[in-house]
């Protein structure tokens, strides 16, 4: 399979699932980061302050957390390309109604428009991310780590590419056409994505109540699976799934804090970062490449991690990524308590291994929380999925929201060395917890201990998410 051939070729069921997927994350990111370069100038005009358009940009990240987990649970019910249309759709909307700004006149009525606005395109973002991933989930269960390792490369390219796409068009529009053009476009978009975006044929079914394998299509997963029916007095029978009741499982929520925390060391250096740099002497252009190493190194990391061996448990994976993204963080300061030199090399360093094994902590997560909690229940697969969609976007957002006022308030106190050491101490205080609440040690045990190849690990997998593998069957070895 070359995803990267599909415009060369005719694009099937398969194929354009993950292109609009990836498409549509593309979009909605690079939303998020168009308007950071001149929307706060803007607002300066308008007499309001720093810390005002702080907490407007910050309001971003709450819808994501009160709204992902309900978008998850009735996604199935409203329709996969509805919601993401509709998602779209908003936020052009938000865009549209941006631009109408400068001409008010009132410092509250600019005050309420932005948070009003920015809150609706986070509204708008949980509508597509949340979407996104219980698609992953649900029609690529076997490729879990891969697809999500797209959707977040994709997520970093997008903030990367927006602040580009919005100078240019701020330089060469202005503030209103900017707005206007680029809200205008997305509203195109939506409409766009809702006439060519795969849908499930079965969604309607799945909301009056009737649940079904992952296979809604024949085509809908891989080639090669074949799906195995779900009878309905499995599934009246098994105790009902819900948000609450994932929550209260251990090692389904060990994992999603883990996400959070990855997103959390993602954003925390984001207000203090340049102000650090500040004591290199470094241009603007050298401040920009460097802040450039994290996202980069994250989004190849993200390419890369389906490469990590079928064999090796999600669980040993996120704990040995704990270990050595707490260590890098020693480097990113660097370490104040531990007597590190100062050095511009180390920070360097330190910002690429963040990059990359906080990539391999992030992405095996929703995986995770998927496989932990199918086994409790039986025939619903789907409920699982989308409600494990919507919480694990929820903690992205949670980690989101609450870094970058770690990071502002413990640097304006003690300084951006020893507020980084801070960081690399909860990963340290959150790695035996985990290993704890989350069967850790039993985890290494599967991983090195089992003589399991490739072939057991599908059969695992297939028989987890009730679809069949063609080819040899695990020969009298019990589910693990």
């Amino acid at each position: 399979y070359n995803f990267w051939a599909l415009p060369n070729r005719d694009i099937g069921m398969v194929d354009r699932k993950i292109f609009w997927t990836l498409l549509c994350t593309l979009i909605s990111n690079s939303g998020y980061a168009l308007i950071a370069p001149f929307l706060p100038s803007e607002f300066r005009t308008q007499g309001i302050s720093g810390e005002m358009i702080g907490l407007m940009f910050a309001i971003y990240s709450v819808p994501v957390i009160l709204f992902s987990p309900l978008i998850g649970k009735t996604v199935e019910c409203v329709g996969r390309a509805n919601m993401i249309a509709l998602g779209i759709a908003a936020m052009g909307f938000a865009f549209v109604c941006f631009g109408f700004v400068p001409w008010l006149e009132q410092k509250g009525l600019v005050l309420f428009f932005g948070f009003s606005l920015r809150f609706l395109q986070g509204t708008s973002s949980a509508f597509v991310q949340t979407t996104c991933y219980a698609i992953v989930t649900n029609d690529f269960p076997d490729r879990k780590e891969q697809i999500v390792g797209w959707v977040e490369a994709l997520q970093g390219l997008g903030l990367v590419v927006g602040p580009i796409i919005g100078s240019a068009l701020y330089t060469f529009l202005g503030y209103e056409k900017t707005f206007f053009c680029y809200g205008g476009l997305l509203l195109v978009l939506s409409l766009i994505i809702k006439m060519n975006f795969p849908e499930n044929m079965r969604s309607e079914q799945s909301c009056s109540g009737e649940h079904h394998t992952l296979m809604d299509e024949p085509n809908s997963l891989t080639e090669v699976l074949i799906p195995m029916e779900t009878s309905t007095s499995e599934v009246e029978n098994s105790q009902r799934v819900s948000m609450c009741k994932l929550l209260c499982s251990a090692r389904f929520t060990a994992a999603a804090f883990a996400s959070a925390l990855s997103y959390f060391t993602y954003s925390f250096t984001e207000p203090i970062l340049a102000e650090r740099l500040e004591d290199f002497d470094m241009t603007k252009m050298q401040v920009g490449l460097f802040f450039s190493i994290l996202p980069v190194c994250y989004m190849l990391a993200s390419l890369g991690v389906h490469y990590i061996p079928k064999q090796v448990e999600k669980r040993v994976t996120i704990i040995l990524s704990t270990v050595i993204t707490g260590v890098a963080l020693l480097f990113v300061g660097p370490s104040v308590i531990f007597g590190f030199k100062d050095s511009l090399l180390l920070m360097g360093i330190g910002q690429a291994l963040v990059g990359i094994f906080m990539t391999t902590m992030i992405i095996p997560s929703l995986p995770e929380m998927v496989e932990s909690a199918l086994p409790c229940y039986p025939g619903q697969e789907r409920d699982v999925n989308n409600l494990s969609s919507g919480i694990y976007n929820s903690f992205l957002g949670f980690g989101q929201v609450t870094s970058p006022f770690y990071g502002a308030a413990m640097a304006e106190v003690f300084g951006f060395r020893f507020t980084v050491d801070t960081v690399a101490l909860i990963y340290f205080f959150f790695l035996p917890l985990y290993v704890f609440l989350a069967g850790g040690v039993e985890a290494f045990r599967l991983t090195f201990s089992c003589k399991r190849s490739e072939a057991d690990f599908d059969n695992e997998i297939a028989e987890l998410h009730s679809y069949e593998v063609p080819g040899p069957k695990m020969k009298d070895k019990p589910l693990k």
